[in-house]
């Protein structure tokens, strides 16, 4: 890991990544019924994203480090991107991405 470069935790395997190297998930497929909703939704590293593919995480023997949940904050709220510091968090924070693509259920 590069000093100085933020980190997030796979939520199924545990391990910290530089948040480029990770991408969302969703845990319940779209193609199994899963919806885009806060609690169907986790981030998780490549390499566990493979893994599960289109299955759902027990079926595969893989569990989830922490349930997903709806933030009780917006994501935007506190974070500046001004100073570059969290320019790699862009991508998943953006507002448009996630006002279109998560609902409420």
């Amino acid at each position: 890991m590069t000093p100085g470069r933020t980190t997030s935790r796979c939520q199924y395997c545990g391990h910290k990544f530089q948040t480029r190297d990770l991408n969302l998930d969703h845990v319940t497929p779209l193609s199994r019924g899963g919806k885009s909703t806060w609690e169907n939704v986790v981030c998780c590293c490549i390499g566990c994203n493979s893994r599960k593919g289109g299955h759902r995480p027990e079926e595969v023997g893989m569990r989830l480090v922490r349930a997903p949940t709806k933030p009780r904050w917006h994501p935007l709220v506190k974070i500046s991107f001004t100073s570059g510091k969290y320019e790699a968090w862009r991508n998943f924070l953006d507002v448009a991405y996630w006002n279109a693509e998560l609902r409420e259920d």
